[in-house]
């Protein structure tokens, strides 16, 4: 109600602010989870030959994972391999849904599960000369740390440290890195700081005109924060049998390689492999 100078009451005032409140929030609401989207979306979304985002089929949250399906532009066999009793389990995620890997355990048995993926015919997931840009959004626990049969975190990676070629990125002690081997030699960048536990953050690698960049982002962050180092690595190139191996170690013929798994222990989203 006015008073006789046709202000609002304090009364009828705090009604209209409450209803204004009221109407706005949904939108209020959608300008707060576009701006964490825009804030992560400073690194593009992901895209490429592979990308694993996790929300295909009608599974709940709680649901074993087994066969993940690419929404990339290749054709590729997507297999989930595990050791012991571990499983990825579908979860919230990012956006949408995500792969709950299996927790780190000091002692015990090993309990690993990875993502294998393989070029159904042409192998388009190999470089050679060209770009390449792989990532994914990690959430990392925050209980880890390292035993006789899990001393590291794979994100992504195809080919092993002795091989000709690897592409991989991992986390040591919650420190993102991104390593490139090709024909001409290997080259390493790591990120300045490890991860925050718990917090979802988008990291991504990117090989191009001989240069490695990795670049990390999360909710709340103005912009991306970006490592990099020189990388005449040469050619980047498998044999169309070699798989990418995501969340855990593989090794050629796709096997977790138990006596090191490696295993990501956290939740996995938005993965991607982009040749270019």
């Amino acid at each position: 109600m006015a008073d006789a100078s046709g202000r609002l009451s304090s009364r009828a005032a705090t009604t209209v602010g409450a209803f204004i409140l009221l109407v706005l929030s949904p939108v209020l609401s959608g300008c707060t989870a576009a701006g964490e989207t825009a804030s992560a979306g400073a690194l593009p979304g992901p895209r490429g030959e592979l990308v694993l985002e996790f929300d295909e089929g009608l599974s709940p949250e709680g649901a074993t994972l087994t066969a993940p399906q690419n929404s990339g532009t290749a054709k590729l066999r997507v297999k989930v391999r595990t050791v012991g009793k571990g499983r990825l389990e579908k979860v919230a995620g990012r956006s949408g849904y995500a792969a709950r890997t299996p927790a780190f355990s000091p002692k015990g048995p090993v309990a690993a599960a990875a993502i294998m993926v393989r070029p159904r015919s042409e192998d388009t997931l190999a470089p050679g000369d060209r770009a390449l840009r792989w990532g994914a959004d990690v959430q990392l626990d925050a209980k880890g740390g390292t035993s006789a049969t899990d001393d590291g975190a794979n994100v992504i990676q195809r080919g092993l440290y002795r091989d000709a070629s690897q592409v991989k990125l991992q986390l040591d002690q919650g420190v993102p890195s991104c390593r490139v081997k090709g024909s001409e030699g290997a080259a390493v960048v790591r990120a300045g700081r490890p991860l925050v536990p718990g917090v979802w953050t988008r990291v991504h690698c990117q090989l191009r005109h001989g240069r490695l960049t990795l670049s990390m982002s999360a909710p709340g962050q103005a912009r991306p924060e970006s490592w990099h180092t020189a990388a005449p690595v040469g050619t980047v190139s498998f044999r169309r049998s070699v798989p990418v191996g995501i969340a855990a170690k593989v090794d050629g013929r796709g096997r977790i390689e138990a006596a090191q798994s490696d295993q990501f222990n956290g939740a996995l989203d938005n993965i991607f492999w982009d040749v270019s």
